[in-house]
């Protein structure tokens, strides 16, 4: 099985040192549509994280948009060291099945470390990856994990991940669920809006607004054309 527990950064560097002469972006978002690919998903959702958190960024007025937008694409890299059998239940978790799932966070803050050391750099890019990696399973009240930080603890980029991820995974097929409806997803997050930063709330219904009039647009052209 592919990246198995105690030898994911062992494995992964030398996945990683096969692509040595990649960038270590483009190492990171192999690794990450991997994980996705173990997940039983398909490459849209590192696509959609990558775009609605840039998008996110960019209406906060944040420099690093599209570094944060990559970064957060690949948010679930960790998750290449969770067996492939518990990714893809499709029934609800026992708790020592969820407990072992959570390991993914620290898992993939681990391959990014492996990730630098075998560049021998740090940049922007990885310090994100690295940090949204470890803590998109933070919330602001406290409740998140692995490390149950604070709102003033975890960083813009993360806050911005965790909304886009959480919202995501609700409008997305799961093998334990049938996707939620955009507007059943959003009263989800404003329901539990002590969890989430307010700026970054309001940051992204404007772009999942701006996003739905984008693709009503699309469709009545597409129509247009068609008669």
């Amino acid at each position: 099985m592919l990246l198995e527990d105690k030898n994911t950064t062992k494995e992964v560097l030398e996945l990683i040192n096969r692509f040595n002469n990649s960038s270590p972006e483009t190492g990171l978002l192999f690794l990450s549509v991997l994980a996705e690919q173990k997940n039983g998903f398909d490459l849209s959702h590192v696509i959609r994280v990558q775009e609605i958190a840039r998008r996110v960024a960019e209406v906060l007025t944040l420099p690093d948009a599209e570094i944060i937008g990559k970064a957060a694409a690949c948010h679930d890299v960790g998750k290449l060291g969770i067996p492939k059998e518990l990714l893809q239940l499709d029934r609800e978790l026992l708790k020592w099945e969820f407990d072992v799932i959570k390991r993914h966070p620290v898992l993939g803050a681990e391959i990014i470390e492996g990730i630098s050391t075998v560049v021998k750099r740090q940049n922007k890019f990885l310090q994100y990856a690295r940090e949204i990696a470890l803590w998109h399973h933070e919330k602001c009240d406290g409740t998140g994990y692995p490390h149950g930080l604070t709102s003033k603890e975890i960083p813009i980029h993360v806050k911005i991940t965790t909304v886009v991820d959480i919202f995501d995974a609700l409008t997305s097929w799961r093998p334990y669920k049938f996707p939620w409806d955009v507007n059943a997803a959003l009263t989800y997050l404003e329901e539990n809006a002590e969890k989430f930063d307010a700026d970054v709330l309001k940051a992204f219904k404007e772009v999942v607004n701006d996003i739905l009039k984008e693709t009503e647009k699309t469709l009545v052209t597409t129509h247009a054309h068609l008669k």
